[in-house]
This record gives C-alpha cells, structure tokens and sequence, in this order.
C-alpha cells in the first residue's frame, strides 16, 4: 500500500510538470501573437481571456469526447453490431461539432478584437503556416 501511495504521488507531480510546461508555452506563444500582431494590452487581455473561455468551455466536451471514443474502440473489439457502432460514432461526431462550433465562436471574438490590420496580420500568418510553426517552436522548447 504505501508502495501505492509513492508511485501515485509521482505520477501527480509529474503529471504537474508537464502541465506547467504547457502552460508557460501557451504563455510564451501568446506573448510572441502580442508583438506578432502589435497588440495593445487592452486587446492582449482581451484575447487571453477569449482564449481562457473557450479552453474551458471545451475541456469537459473534449474529456466527453475521450470517453465516447474508449467505448467505440470496446465496441470494436467486442465485434458489436454495425448499429450501435454507427450510433456512437454519431455522438462522437456530434460532440466535435459542438467543440467546432465553440471555436467558431471563438474566432469571432477574436477576430472582434482585431484591427483590420492586425486581422489581415493574422490571416497571413495562417496562410504562411507561421501561427503552427510558432506553436511548434514553443512546444519543443519546452
């Protein structure tokens, strides 16, 4: 038992770490959008906190996503029928669009926040494929 209770208490501060270290790139990523795009701190504040709600909004549909795909994989493997595997692929999907509809949401508060220069800023930035190379690069630096 106590055992246990070590490995456990390993596996949650490891799991801590990590977790800060996502958390100091999402920080760095957003401090590089803010001088990428010139924002003021008005709009940078704004951002974090769309950016904050919508994290929240999806993490519990994204969690629920998880499950219903661990129970598809048990109906696979159990050689279920085609209906009831078509039936949870449905709420699978279903919970995506409902996280699509959330970042949809979410773009619009964003883009509400931007100039039309900061907008153009960012779209060329998608287009360029420079927004996931930025991503990219704070992920492996950390």
């Amino acid at each position: 038992m106590k055992r246990m209770s070590i490995i456990l208490i390993v596996l949650v501060a490891a799991a801590s770490v990590v977790a800060g270290e996502h958390g100091a790139a999402e920080h760095e990523r957003h401090a590089g959008l803010v001088e990428s795009l010139n924002l003021t701190a008005d709009q940078a504040t704004a951002w974090e906190n769309a950016e904050k709600s919508f994290h929240e909004s999806i993490h519990p549909l994204q969690e629920q996503q998880t499950a219903l795909r661990s129970q598809l994989e048990q109906l696979l493997a159990s050689n279920a029928d085609a209906c009831s595997i078509g039936a949870q692929e449905q709420q699978i999907w279903s919970v995506g669009k409902q996280i699509k509809s959330a970042f949809i949401a979410f773009e619009q508060k964003r883009d509400a926040i931007l100039t039309p220069e900061q907008k153009a800023k960012l779209d060329a930035l998608h287009q360029t494929g420079e927004m996931h190379k930025m991503r990219e690069r704070h992920m492996l630096e950390h």
